[in-house]
């Protein structure tokens, strides 16, 4: 019949057919929804023990953009120098002579630490295979570092220093101010007041002249003179017991950076004061002699000797 030819057609071998095919298809939905993001996409969760943020940092020593090592700071040029925080133009001294004058400073990059204040009067050098670099802060017409120079050496009077370190400061001790520091504390009295500038060329005002009779007739106590000029300026302290003898101190500047004593007080020297008549000289002189001959302290005393300091 028909209908036994009809319900005897194979229908169970489709089956096995259609159903892989509906399956395959809702376990690979299935996986789509289980699959992480891809690294670093919007959706990562992973943990960092360090506590990173995901940015890619680069490893201490490393360049910022490329992950190179960094380049060291000496030997840059100025240009690439100046554009590194870490690293500073500097104006190097190396005279190697041993004294106190002043040699060509040449520019260097030198690495820079914490931020050095220009009223830090102090001194560093460093051993290279040609002698000895200095770099000075804080001295007249010298342009210190902005920066505590990284690897070099400040001066401090340790006996393994420089002889160069004796001519400015170092770790906080100006060995060349041990004069004033000393001489200053003794509370001497201060003679002719307030001190007052003669400038080079005018006649002898009330001040000056009330100084030189004070060292005419020896009186005991403190004595301040200043002479200014548009190019150089001198000043002299006076310490005097009375007597013949007494102890002067000097500081010197003029326009011109020839030493790195400039603008410092020089070594306290114990002087003879000249007769008394060569200040009465000086008082009744005009103001051309007296200039001339008279107001610098060079002028007053004789046979000048480098002395430790002492109270009069």
């Amino acid at each position: 019949m028909n209908n036994n030819r009809f319900v005897s057609l194979p229908s169970r071998p489709l089956v096995p057919i259609y159903v892989p095919i509906y399956v395959m298809v809702l376990l690979l939905s299935a996986c789509d929804e289980d699959d992480p993001p891809p690294s670093g996409g919007s959706g990562a969760t992973t943990s960092d023990p360090a506590g990173s943020t995901g940015d890619d940092e680069p490893a201490p020593g490393d360049d910022s953009s490329t992950g190179a090592p960094v380049q060291p700071c000496d030997g840059l040029p100025s240009a690439q120098c100046e554009a590194r925080p870490d690293c500073m133009v500097v104006e190097v001294d190396s005279n190697n002579e041993e004294t106190c004058a002043l040699g060509l400073p040449f520019p260097r990059c030198i690495e820079a630490g914490e931020p050095l204040s220009s009223s830090n009067r102090t001194t560093y050098f460093l051993q290279t295979e040609s002698g000895i670099d200095y770099l000075f802060n804080g001295a007249m017409c010298i342009d210190g570092p902005p920066a505590v120079p990284v690897g070099w050496t400040e001066c401090s009077g340790a006996p393994t220093d420089p002889q160069r370190c004796d001519c400015w400061c170092g770790a906080g001790d100006c060995p060349r101010e041990e004069g004033i520091l000393t001489l200053e504390a003794c509370e001497l009295p201060t003679l002719c007041g307030e001190l007052v500038d003669h400038e080079y060329g005018e006649p002898f005002g009330e001040y000056t002249q009330c100084v030189f009779a004070a060292l005419r007739d020896r009186t005991p106590g403190r004595l301040a003179s200043n002479i200014s000029d548009v190019i150089f300026y001198d000043r002299t302290l006076v310490y005097t017991d009375g007597s013949d003898q007494v102890q002067v101190l000097q500081r010197h500047a003029t326009d011109v950076c020839q030493t790195l004593t400039h603008d410092t007080w020089g070594p306290t020297q114990s002087c003879t004061l000249k007769a008394p008549q060569f200040f009465d000289d000086c008082l009744a002189a005009g103001p051309s002699e007296q200039n001339e001959n008279c107001i610098f302290s060079s002028n007053w005393t004789t046979d000048c000797q480098d002395v430790d300091p002492v109270c009069p």
